[in-house]
């Protein structure tokens, strides 16, 4: 689940650097480097120094990453579908509407 976190905001975004990664996955950016690394030694994702930041590296999906993305996609089809096949649709309408609700709070 993390690293499917880190896959979704590179699909969406192309190349982040890891704080920018961190703020978008609400993770410690300690938590995204350890997580970067592993997809990089699994050939997911490389890096590369940041040009706007001495200390930075920015993260980019490699070609193995972005051929995951079709892959990535129907396993995220299939866990919405069998989460919600317990959930009358009554019930979705009234589950989102509390989290609207919830969420405004923040």
């Amino acid at each position: 689940m993390a690293h499917g976190d880190i896959f979704h905001v590179l699909f969406e975004a192309g190349e982040l650097s890891a704080k920018e990664i961190a703020g978008r996955t609400r993770r410690s950016k300690s938590t995204v480097s350890e997580l970067v690394d592993r997809l990089v030694k699994l050939g997911y994702v490389c890096k590369k120094p940041d040009p706007a930041d001495a200390r930075g590296v920015k993260v980019s999906l490699t070609e193995k990453g972005v051929a995951f993305e079709a892959v990535f996609g129907k396993i995220s089809e299939d866990l919405s579908a069998r989460i919600l096949s317990a959930v009358e649709p009554g019930e979705l309408e009234i589950a989102e509407k509390v989290m609207r609700k919830l969420t405004s709070n923040f």
